[in-house]
């Protein structure tokens, strides 16, 4: 769901994370006794109880969220009055727009971390800048030109185990103003797990930090 998100495409990116929940429910349906009720295993009555609830909850974030993007789309190019003159404002196109917008905010265009719209009124000139930042870009904004074209990059040095933690070096990229960057990070140490099921705690390692990862 989340690479779909990236590149703005959320209707599709909510779509699968609806599918893949629908059929892990599927697979998960077929065990028997996996759902068990008083004096009683799995039944398909209970599998049907299960299914419509899930895809109830299913429908109901689906629908919460693309009620959300609707908004957020009216909201964007509903009309706007002018602050001077209180008359109507024109939203310039791509290529109008660019006059009015620094260099950073066209490298956070280009990058797509932010998105841009420009309100210009023919009656007195006032020019109104409104920004979007959209949802997991990847980018964070870089602490030396202020613009959201931060990427970072986490490269794991030593693994953390049970017994000592770990140290991962985070890499940072600025796309505009092109400052590098590194920084090493503490990965905390991997806990076992106290769960009475068979099995060993999970192994692998988590990236430390906070701001490890793209952002």
């Amino acid at each position: 769901m989340i690479p779909h998100f990236k590149n703005g495409n959320y209707t599709y990116g909510i779509e699968k994370a609806v599918f893949e929940i629908s059929h892990l429910i599927r697979l998960d349906s077929t065990e028997p006794g996996l759902f068990l009720y008083p004096e009683e295993t799995y039944t398909e009555t209970s599998s049907s109880i299960t299914w419509t609830l899930v895809m109830q909850v299913a429908g109901g974030i689906l629908s919460s969220i693309l009620g959300l993007l609707g908004f957020n789309k009216w909201r964007r190019q509903r009309p706007r009055r002018c602050p001077q003159c209180n008359g109507l404002m024109e939203l310039l196109s791509d290529l109008q727009e660019d006059p009015h917008l620094s260099s950073g905010q066209k490298t956070e265009e280009q990058i797509n971390s932010v998105q841009y719209d420009v309100w210009y009124c023919r009656n007195d000139q006032t020019v109104e800048v409104c920004h979007y930042s959209r949802w997991f870009s990847g980018y964070c904004k870089c602490k030396f030109c202020k613009n959201k074209t931060l990427d970072s990059t986490s490269e794991t040095l030593e693994h953390a185990t049970e017994y000592s933690t770990g140290t991962s070096r985070v890499t940072y990229n600025c796309e505009h103003c092109k400052e590098t960057w590194s920084e090493l990070h503490t990965i905390p140490m991997v806990t076992r797990s106290t769960s009475s099921s068979s099995g060993s705690s999970g192994g692998g390692h988590s990236s430390g930090g906070g701001a490890s990862g793209r952002w």
